[in-house]
């Protein structure tokens, strides 16, 4: 019998079986399971969900918070370059975004503007802000250091009289040692247009004679071949700044490769060895149909050596991009090919980025 008090408390209580369905009208509870027990979980977001109205949906889309049709992600790190910081990477200007997703590598422009004409050039930088088409065809800050080697995707010219001008990437510098020999390094396997603006930056750190013959030259070369190679003759065209090593004079020549004079400009030579210089060629046009090729060199005050301009130069149609030295020892910060458009004119603005200050 139970104990009086254990029925007292019995008094009026009912037991049902298992899946019994009360008087109350609920439904039976399943064995083993709670009462309180959660919600089934809410049903999965919609796999067309689209929040920024790009079109595109959230789970393909590289900023599904900032509307982005083209996707564009100039270092494919998986972001959209409508919403990526762009802050990764070598950065040459120093304006938070990185060289591979600036479009104007040498001057500084965090906004990235590019309204002035129809081309992926910045306002700040772009060699013809007024006319579509042109393009940064080619650009490098030679970051890091390349272990005493050439940077990658330059080649050293070879044949009677070129010498390995010991070429090498140093804490961000493409070095050459200076040399009683000429020395040529030329950008391989990479397309380059026709009509461009070729511009470097760079600092002299010395000079050498072997005491027969005094001139020593930095230049540019733009449609370069190297034709020594096979026996020939290197074409191009060269802008070249120049100077008789002992003699205060600086020129400032264009001319067509091999032995075409084009023009020169003679300015008095102040020896700043450790300032930054910048070299500018211009090459548009064909020869024998209107072909336009300007030497500028740009140094600090006070020597100002104005631009060279030959109209209709004898020169190739096509070619590399190439840099050549005799007698100087020089640290490049840059180097910057621009692709001019369809429409290249004869008043090529000049660049901004002849006066981005020095590092």
């Amino acid at each position: 019998m139970l104990p009086a008090a254990l029925a007292a408390l019995l008094v009026g209580c009912r037991f049902e079986p298992s899946g019994a369905v009360p008087d109350d009208g609920r439904p039976p509870v399943p064995p083993d399971v709670a009462v309180d027990a959660a919600p089934p979980d809410a049903p999965p977001p919609d796999a067309n969900t689209d929040r920024d109205g790009d079109t595109i949906r959230d789970m393909d889309d590289n900023c599904p918070n900032v509307s982005n049709t083209d996707q564009a992600d100039c270092d494919g790190d998986g972001i959209g370059d409508a919403c990526d910081i762009k802050a990764d990477g070598p950065d040459a200007d120093g304006d938070m975004v990185s060289d591979v997703c600036d479009n104007c590598p040498t001057v500084s422009n965090l906004d990235q503007l590019a309204e002035r004409d129809d081309d992926e050039v910045g306002d700040a930088c772009d060699p013809q802000p007024d006319q579509d088409g042109d393009t940064i065809a080619y650009f490098s800050g030679f970051d890091g250091d390349s272990g005493g080697e050439r940077p990658a995707g330059w080649s050293l010219a070879s044949g009677t009289g070129l010498v390995d001008g010991r070429w090498r990437v140093v804490d961000g510098k493409l070095v050459h040692d200076a040399g009683d020999e000429p020395s040529i390094l030329y950008l391989g396997g990479q397309t380059v247009p026709t009509d461009v603006i070729v511009e470097a930056r760079f600092s002299v750190s010395s000079f050498v004679s072997d005491g027969s013959e005094p001139v020593a030259f930095i230049g540019l070369l733009a449609r370069y071949t190297n034709g020594l190679a096979s026996g020939g003759e290197d074409t191009g065209y060269l802008c070249q700044l120049e100077q008789g090593t002992g003699d205060p004079t600086a020129t400032v020549r264009i001319e067509g490769l091999p032995d075409i004079e084009g023009g020169v400009d003679n300015a008095p030579w102040s020896g700043q060895l450790t300032q930054s210089y910048t070299i500018k060629l211009n090459q548009i046009g064909i020869a024998g149909s209107g072909s336009i090729s300007r030497c500028t060199v740009t140094p600090p005050a006070p020597l100002i050596l104005e631009s060279v301009r030959v109209d209709d130069i004898p020169g190739p149609a096509s070619g590399s991009i190439a840099l050549r030295t005799l007698r100087i020892g020089v640290a490049f910060d840059y180097i910057v090919v621009y692709g001019l458009g369809t429409s290249a004119s004869a008043s090529i603005t000049a660049t901004p980025s002849l006066h981005h200050p020095a590092p």
